[in-house]
């Protein structure tokens, strides 16, 4: 089954962001979190909001950063039907951020980490 972590760009908080988090760490299952915070207009890949830092900065939960190659060509946004096309998805390594603090500067590094992580999974 599905576990969604539904985050409303335009109208999520901290208060939103800690449930998710506690989600997260007390209810240990397969989450997919989409840290760009929305789908742009030429399928380019956009900076990673800290909110993905926020959620598992200094937190023993693994995070798995994969690529999907397609999707955009596949449902393109401003597309209500999805068009067939194949769609290539890439997973990384797991990765924990229990060593970083869960403050701004930890957030932002997770982020980074991880946005450096799918970019290098976008070149092979």
């Amino acid at each position: 089954m599905l576990n969604a972590l539904p985050v409303w760009r335009k109208k999520v908080g901290a208060h939103a962001i800690q449930q998710l988090r506690s989600r997260l760490i007390d209810e240990p299952s397969v989450y997919i979190l989409f840290p760009e915070g929305g789908r742009t207009r030429d399928g380019s890949m956009r900076p990673f909001k800290s909110g993905i830092g926020m959620m598992t900065a200094g937190t023993d939960v693994p995070v798995v950063p994969c690529h999907l190659e397609g999707t955009f060509e596949a449902f393109p946004a401003e597309s209500y039907i999805p068009r067939l096309h194949k769609v290539i998805v890439r997973i990384g390594q797991p990765r924990t951020f229990e060593h970083l603090e869960n403050r701004r500067p930890g957030w932002d590094e997770v982020s980074g980490l991880l946005e450096s992580d799918v970019k290098a999974l976008a070149e092979n």
